[in-house]
């Protein structure tokens, strides 16, 4: 039986500290301190329509969900909620034992 990872709401990060990051703006990311790279790849995903982006960096894992609208409506919230269920299979999937 896999553990369910521990999920942590928590304001601040380190290296290693596995991530789920809401977004409306590729702006907002820039306290992540990403690679010119990712900030490339996570734009390219947003052309594509993605709104689940998986980043894996080697040391810890960034899941940024894209939500053009704050979560006030019943498809934001579902939307959420779906992606939750992707992050999840993908938490166990690679063992991850903590995410905040």
């Amino acid at each position: 039986m896999t553990a369910v990872p521990k999920i942590a709401l928590g304001k601040e990060s380190t290296a290693t500290t596995n991530l789920i990051v809401s977004f409306s703006s590729d702006k907002e990311l820039k306290s992540l301190k990403l690679s010119s790279g990712e900030t490339e790849f996570i734009k390219s995903a947003i052309k594509q329509d993605k709104k689940l982006i998986e980043l894996n960096q080697y040391g810890r894992f960034l899941f940024l969900i894209f939500n053009e609208k704050p979560a006030t409506d019943d498809a934001s919230l579902e939307l959420f909620r779906k992606h939750g269920a992707a992050i999840y299979n993908s938490c166990k999937t690679n063992k991850l034992e903590n995410i905040s």
